[in-house]
């Protein structure tokens, strides 16, 4: 009988720690990137920037302005994220909205039909807005690393622009002067 209950037991246990596992949000740590790094989801879709040959980052810091670029390049289709803040003091959460306090920009073109290329924006107003949470700022070293997320809406269209929703980011990058 003690057997029946411990064996009960345990897969009781063991069950619930699947169930916590499986619940867990997929938010990427962004000190484990490798430096240089920055990866999001754009609509659901999996989006990886990295220096080298198929594609940039570039993080700058000056006058208290804070500008973090990623470009992914597939094909002739480049991707790239950008976030610029204003006021940047250190690490916290940053509101990404207008152009005055901070902004999540996002572009797509692709190099065989560049009269298709899309620009995306916050605007601050309603759903388009963000945020850019900085868990690394280290001025002495020159790094940055942090997680954003933020929806974008297509050009000034505001009635009838397309949108794009970019979760999970996350960067791990050297600041350039």
């Amino acid at each position: 009988m003690k057997t029946q209950n411990a064996k009960s037991l345990m897969i009781f246990f063991l069950a619930f720690g699947l169930l916590l596992t499986a619940c867990k949000k997929d938010e990427t740590d962004p000190t484990q990137l490798s430096v240089g790094q920055m990866t999001a989801k754009i609509d659901g879709k999996k989006w990886n920037a990295s220096s080298g040959m198929m594609g940039t980052t570039l993080a700058t810091y000056a006058a208290s302005i804070l500008t973090i670029s990623g470009t992914e390049i597939s094909g002739t289709k480049t991707t790239t994220i950008q976030l610029i803040v204003s006021n940047v003091t250190g690490t916290g959460d940053y509101t990404l909205g207008s152009e005055l306090s901070g902004q999540g920009l996002l572009s797509i073109a692709d190099a065989t039909n560049l009269a298709d290329q899309k620009a995306y924006g916050t605007t601050g107003e309603g759903e388009f807005t963000g945020t850019l949470k900085i868990t690394k700022f280290d001025l002495e070293n020159k790094e940055i690393a942090g997680t954003f997320s933020f929806t974008a809406l297509e050009g000034e269209q505001k009635a009838s622009g397309e949108k794009k929703v970019v979760t999970d980011g996350a960067f791990n990058l050297k600041m350039q002067n």
